[in-house]
């Protein structure tokens, strides 16, 4: 029978990634903690250790300007944790799932994150035009 995937948050799409990737790299590590920043403890989404690779995953929850603005600056933070000058990690992939299939609003999305240091690509993926957020598939 058919499944259905309720993708309400950001721990969902890490799942789908993970059951993805897995096969691909099996050396991937989800939910890891990093060495300590000073009092701060990043935690990453998904590492893959073999290409010295973070994963950070974002939800995009609202079509709103502040919400677009919000993931560029977590991901700018993240960044800074992430790939410090004793990580064993050199870049991040950004994969953001688009709750609100506002495709219009990817180019600059994608062009913002870009411009950040150790970024190594951006993936955005829509929900499909025909859902509704919390709509099962």
């Amino acid at each position: 029978t058919a499944q259905h995937w309720d993708i309400q948050h950001e721990y969902h799409v890490q799942s789908l990634l993970w059951a993805i990737l897995r096969p691909v790299f099996p050396g991937l590590e989800d939910e890891e903690n990093l060495p300590s920043v000073g009092h701060k403890h990043p935690r990453a989404d998904i590492l893959v250790p073999s290409l010295s690779v973070v994963i950070e995953v974002k939800y995009l929850r609202e079509a709103t300007q502040s919400a677009r603005a919000k993931i560029i600056e977590e991901v700018a933070a993240d960044t800074s944790l992430y790939l410090t000058d004793d990580s064993v990690y050199s870049s991040i992939v950004v994969f953001i799932w688009d709750a609100t299939n506002s495709t219009h609003h990817h180019d600059r999305l994608i062009d913002g994150i870009r411009k950040l240091r150790g970024r190594k690509n951006v993936i955005i993926v829509s929900r499909p035009g025909e859902w509704k957020t919390g709509t099962a598939f």
